[in-house]
């Protein structure tokens, strides 16, 4: 169908645990599973949910799991998003989003996505998993792949104590602003990212160049980032035992970085051909 449509809009705390296929297949066409609205009010995944995009459909605008307007939207069950959205937030109001077992994103999309109203929060204590994007569909736009996307949006708060796997082509975690033209036309500021001991990162962790004051704080964290900050504003925290690594090659930028009880190991001032004969640089401090 055409327009907004859901199989479940919960305004009490409800509990799902059967198996939903959903799917937007037209250009405007904006499906969404089980959506939850209201402070204090929760709406948990125990079941399956698939949720895709038609051939004209668009995978922003169709998903399994979305909160608004104080509500919390949980997954403790299996959420397969193919050339769609795992869970994300809408715009009225702050929102949270919780995953506590599998995100799987096939062909285009993103696991998670906080890219409507500010000042919400996204947990992931389970797997995400992202698969290479494709070349062709999303309703003829660019394909991508995104763990978790951060985009237009400000002041929200992302807390990883799980597992984001993205594959090759597609990011782990994704902080960006719409472009039109190449002239900004949203913000995206203020956003911070925590990794938890424990919790694990593979793939690219990037933020674009016009993102500002993001903040990432390594709560006891082990283990390489593939940090590619583009962006003139990044803080990095590094505490509770961490030990921060940053891989070779990205040139990232940090504005500020404070050790207060751990270990920040990063590459500095260097520039160099890599094992693929690609340019590459080192980080900034």
């Amino acid at each position: 169908g055409e327009g907004p449509a859901y199989f479940l809009h919960a305004e009490e705390t409800k509990t799902f645990d059967k198996t939903l296929w959903v799917s937007g297949e037209g250009e405007k066409s904006k499906a969404t599973g089980l959506y939850v609205t209201g402070e204090d009010v929760k709406l948990t995944n125990e079941g399956t949910i698939y949720v895709s995009s038609g051939e004209k459909g668009k995978s922003w605008q169709n998903r399994a799991m979305m909160a608004g307007k104080g509500g919390e939207a949980l997954n403790n069950g299996l959420i397969v998003a193919k050339n769609a959205y795992g869970m994300s937030v809408e715009s009225v109001g702050p929102a949270t989003i919780i995953n506590n077992n599998g995100i799987v994103v096939e062909e285009t999309g993103a696991g998670m996505e906080l890219g409507g109203a500010s000042s919400s929060t996204a947990v992931n204590a389970g797997l995400i998993s992202v698969a290479t994007p494709t070349k062709e569909g999303n309703g003829g736009m660019p394909r991508f792949g995104h763990g978790v996307l951060i985009k237009d949006t400000s002041n929200n708060e992302f807390t990883n104590y799980g597992t984001i796997e993205a594959a090759k082509g597609a990011t782990a975690i994704e902080v960006q602003v719409s472009k039109e033209d190449g002239v900004v036309t949203g913000t995206t500021a203020g956003n911070i990212l925590n990794f938890e001991a424990g919790s694990k990162i593979v793939g690219e962790v990037h933020i674009q160049a016009e993102v500002t004051g993001t903040v990432i704080n390594a709560n006891g964290f082990q283990g390489e980032l593939a940090l590619n900050n583009e962006s003139k504003q990044l803080t990095i925290n590094v505490k509770d035992g961490a030990d921060l690594r940053l891989k070779d090659g990205y040139g990232s930028i940090i504005s500020d970085a404070v050790v207060e009880n751990g270990k920040l190991t990063a590459s500095i001032w260097q520039s160099y051909t890599d094992a693929e004969g690609k340019e590459a640089a080192d980080n900034v401090f």
